[in-house]
């Protein structure tokens, strides 16, 4: 699996690095590749209503998206449930639509992980920073709720990985 490009447009680097403001140029970069994605999806939704389904999407069984156990998934579960139910509720699609992409790519997730930025990801909106990008303060808000916690797993790897049901652990 590759790592993610920080500086690329909306990535960490290029985050800090403008405050979440786009220049004109990239405006126009980010309008085109809006406008074919939005073909793409045209074209996707034409071949659905046609019964062509993308490759390996008809083997993609959700019953096998096990959400992990661990302490760092229970609380970050515990941070989730901070947010408004509709930022919860975006959370767990976010997860479950990320893993049915994933198999459909043919991808490996960290079960850990992702789950854990899919609940979290979107943590900044529910108390803005005037003047500073949420995705800045999203990641920054529940790190300390987590960092304590996470201080007491078993395995310092428990920050990466995991085990897994579709039900929300206990």
């Amino acid at each position: 699996m590759s790592s993610p490009d920080l500086g690329r447009l909306g990535g960490l680097e290029w985050t800090r690095r403008t405050g979440g403001r786009m220049a004109r140029r990239e405006r126009g970069r980010l309008l085109a590749a809006i406008a074919l994605g939005q073909w793409e999806n045209v074209i996707g939704r034409a071949k659905l209503r046609m019964g062509t389904l993308p490759p390996g999407a008809a083997d993609v069984d959700l019953e096998t998206f096990v959400v992990p156990d661990s302490l760092l998934v229970r609380h970050a579960v515990e941070a989730c449930d901070e947010q408004p139910p509709e930022l919860i509720s975006h959370a767990h699609r976010t997860w479950l639509f990320g893993c049915a992409l994933a198999a459909v790519d043919g991808q490996a997730l960290d079960p850990e992980l992702f789950y854990c930025g899919a609940l979290l990801h979107d943590y900044g909106l529910i108390e803005p920073t005037s003047g500073r990008d949420f995705t800045l303060a999203g990641p920054i808000a529940p790190a300390p709720a987590l960092r304590p916690r996470a201080s007491m797993t078993t395995s310092p790897r428990s920050w990466r990985t995991p085990s897994a049901s579709t039900r929300r652990p206990a």
